[in-house]
């Protein structure tokens, strides 16, 4: 058989024990089991980064810029679970993720209709909900005002190019990320939403799994 053949049947492999390993963890959030979480949430990166190398993607230069991202999560994944309040070191590994994500589709081509469609879509969102939680981390405490919203505008760039690639994979990673952390953003700091951190991690990794399906 071909060897890209052989490659992707080896990426399909790895990518279902990573899909197992994401169900765990979103069983383990559900039921509180946070030595689970501990395991299994770095663990869906670890896959996800292994699958990468054995995919056969359309491009290899969007692959290494890809896995640069996945890696930035999951140091950002490791500080935001850890008991330590490392809020803000863990929101700059992301801002850092979403920069190489960024660059990753830029690679992939882009539409500019669809890219500024995008940017619209990011606008309501950021009308609608964003505004609110940078207003929350504001008076939680006003040193935060900068880095979220800094983020919130990395986050929608990063949407509105995942749009612009025109690919289903990319668009429903962007869109799921903005979902995920518009949860997070929203229980963290303006009021607490029923199952919030199952919705967080459930959307997380629908989006990491997309951005990465992007690269083929």
């Amino acid at each position: 058989s071909p060897p890209g053949r052989s490659v992707t049947a080896v990426a399909f492999v790895v990518l279902s024990l990573t899909a197992v390993c994401a169900v765990v963890d979103w069983i383990a959030v559900s039921a509180g089991q946070r030595v689970v979480e501990y395991v299994c949430k770095p663990l869906v990166m670890v896959g996800l980064v292994i699958a990468a190398f054995q995919l056969d993607p359309s491009s290899d230069l969007a692959r290494v810029l890809l896995v640069c991202g996945l890696l930035l999560s999951m140091l950002g994944d490791v500080c935001l679970m850890l008991p330590a309040d490392a809020f803000v070191p863990g929101l700059m590994a992301f801002l850092g993720a979403h920069l190489f994500y960024i660059a990753a589709m830029v690679v992939l081509g882009l539409d500019v209709g669809a890219v500024a469609f995008g940017l619209v879509l990011a606008t309501i969102v950021g009308v609608m909900v964003a505004r609110r939680i940078v207003s929350g981390a504001r008076a939680a405490d006003p040193a935060l005002g900068p880095p979220v919203t800094l983020y919130v505008v990395v986050l929608s760039l990063m949407a509105a190019v995942a749009v612009g690639t025109g690919r289903p994979a990319a668009i429903v990673g962007g869109i799921a990320f903005v979902a995920s952390d518009s949860v997070l953003g929203w229980t963290r700091f303006v009021s607490d939403i029923r199952q919030g951190r199952l919705v967080v991690m459930v959307t997380y990794h629908v989006a990491q799994f997309g951005l990465l399906l992007a690269l083929v």
